[in-house]
Formats: C-alpha cells, sequence, structure tokens
C-alpha cells in the first residue's frame, strides 16, 4: 500500500489544526479498503513518553468514525509522545489490520515520535499494517505468563502476539486467551518469529521454523518480567534462546563501564537501546566484556546480548 493522502484529506487535517488555536496533535489514518471494511472505525491513543520516569503511558484516546479519518488531540502539553490506532469494527481473529503506531510500526519501539511544542504538531499519518492471508500445514501455539516476581506466575491474557517472517514482515496476529495461550495455524512450512508486544517491556523473540516432518510447534512460552521491563523465553528446549543465559550485568546502576557476563560460550553482540527502543550502543564480544558506558546520559536503558547460543536482554540504569 502505497503512502498517499488526497489533497482534500490534507488540506482538511491543516484546516482543522489551525482553526483550533491550540497546542493540537493530529494525522489521518490510511488503509487499503480493499481488502478491509469499507467503512472502517478507529480507536487511537496519545501516549507519553516521561524521559525521566523511563515509562510510556496512555493519556487520551479517541474515536475516528468518517472519512477521512482524521484524528485530533488538542490542547496537549508539550512533550514527547506516540500515537497508535487499531481497527474496531474489522475481524476478531485471522488475518486483517492489526493495531499499528505512527508512522506504520507494529511496535512501540521503533514507533516515530512527536517532539510536540506549543504550535499544533500536524501530519502524523498511521499507515495500518495487514497481516497477510497464510494456508499451510504449520500450527504454533505457547503462553505468556507474569514473572515470578509478580508472585503468581499466571498466564497473562489480552496479550498481543506478532509472527513475523525472517525479514520481519508481520504473518499474523492474535492475542492470548483468559489463560495466556495463544496459537497460530494454517502457516506454510519456513522460518519464523514469534512475538509479543507491550508496551515499555523489551521483547526477546523466539525463532521457529515449521516444516512438513514437524508442522506443529508447541511451547513457545514467554514469562513477563515486571520488575526487568523484559519479555523473555521461558525454558522450552529451544538452545539458541534461553532465558536461563544467566546474563549479568555489573555495576548496575553504572556510569563508566558494565562487565556483561553469561553462560554460554562464543561471541555474542552486546546492544543497549534506549527507552523509545533506539540502539545508542552495540559492540562484539564474549562472556566477561567489559563495555564503555561513559558517553550515554543518565537514564534508563536495555542492555541485550545475541548470539549463536545466547539471546537475553536486562534493564541498565546510567547514573
Amino acid at each position: 500500500m502505497k503512502k498517499i493522502l488526497s489533497l482534500s484529506a490534507l488540506l482538511l487535517s491543516l484546516s482543522a489544526t489551525k482553526s483550533m488555536g491550540q497546542a493540537a496533535i493530529n494525522g489521518t489514518i490510511v488503509m487499503d479498503t480493499t481488502v478491509g471494511p469499507a467503512s472502517p472505525q478507529y480507536k487511537v491513543w496519545l501516549i507519553l513518553y516521561n524521559s525521566t520516569a523511563g515509562t510510556l503511558t496512555a493519556v487520551d484516546s479517541t474515536t475516528v468514525t468518517s472519512y477521512p479519518h482524521m484524528y485530533l488531540f488538542s490542547s496537549v502539553p508539550a512533550g514527547t509522545y506516540r500515537v497508535k490506532a487499531a481497527l474496531t469494527n474489522g475481524p476478531t481473529s485471522g488475518p486483517g489490520f492489526v493495531p499499528t503506531y505512527h508512522d506504520s510500526s507494529l511496535f512501540w519501539n521503533t514507533a516515530n515520535t512527536i517532539t510536540h511544542g506549543s504550535s499544533p504538531s500536524v501530519g502524523n499519518n498511521i499507515y495500518m499494517k495487514y497481516g497477510t492471508v497464510t494456508s499451510g500445514p504449520g500450527f504454533v501455539g505457547g503462553n505468556v505468563s507474569a514473572g515470578a516476581n509478580k508472585g503468581t506466575g499466571a498466564g497473562l491474557p489480552g496479550m498481543t502476539i506478532f509472527i513475523l517472517d525472517n525479514a520481519d514482515k508481520l504473518v499474523n496476529v492474535t492475542t492470548t486467551d483468559a489463560s495466556g495461550n495463544f496459537s497460530f495455524s494454517n502457516l506454510p512450512t519456513g522460518n519464523y518469529k514469534v512475538r509479543p508486544e507491550d508496551m515499555n517491556y523489551t521483547t526477546t523473540p523466539i525463532p521457529v521454523t515449521v516444516t512438513v516432518g514437524q508442522p506443529t510447534v508447541n511451547n513457545i512460552d514467554f514469562e513477563r518480567s515486571k520488575s526487568q521491563k523484559t519479555i523473555t523465553p521461558k525454558s522450552s528446549g529451544i538452545a539458541s534462546v534461553s532465558k536461563n543465559s544467566g546474563l549479568a550485568v555489573y555495576p548496575n546502576p553504572a556510569s563508566s563501564t558494565v562487565t556483561v557476563k553469561w553462560n554460554t560460550p562464543g561471541n555474542a553482540n552486546i546492544r543497549i537501546t534506549d527507552i523509545a527502543g533506539k540502539t545508542v550502543l552495540s559492540t562484539q564480544g564474549v562472556s566477561g566484556s567489559q563495555v564503555n558506558v561513559s558517553s550515554l546520559q543518565k537514564g534508563t536503558y536495555f542492555i541485550t546480548i545475541e548470539g549463536t547460543n545466547v539471546n537475553a536482554a536486562q534493564k541498565l540504569s546510567i547514573q
């Protein structure tokens, strides 16, 4: 789908914000109506990024029902924001348009940010993502549960789960049921990545291979840690993505250098991202490597280790 807006939509967008005479944030939601409802309806969220606390919080929402499907938040205080839209009258399961951030991201940490001041922030358009219709013998299932730090380990309902191909292209989307379970069916043979999405949490995806000889893959299980702000694979026989990697980062908080250790041999990519998902430092090393973080500003980050035998993430504080 090309990212094209009609001239009338653009003029209406500019006219609406100017007529408010206030610090508004607006944009237009764009989708391909040949594969979606003829009269789409949306809910749109305004999400504030608090740089001090390192958190994202939905502070407002609105509904959009009429063409050209423009959303508008008026009298918005200065700050850094994201916007997200969800189709409310589409199919409840299977392929279709999925919740999408500005401008066309599935995930909060790769979404475009809006640096908003006293003037209107216009043209923050959302191009809705669509899952590919699939047909094949594959079935992938799993569960997302609360971490032990929460005390129960109970399944988490209503969690958005994406399955992507090796190029990170969306294949399908679903949500967890009341017990935290999810599944995808009718998948062609091939290689996939399963990735939960929850705002403020860094996710480590699980790679999955569907073959003719093994079309069913179960126990694709994740655990969400409220204290670490991570969603990581549970130990499920997948050696390349192990929650039990023994990742240790110290000192934490840090100011100049940190030592990074894990349980498996070999080189790995060591990547540090900010709360918005932007990579601020990247290097390679082995277990026990020291990483110079003196160039980083004070705040909250995530350090991710990715290698043949390890895939883990942990929260890192810089003082």
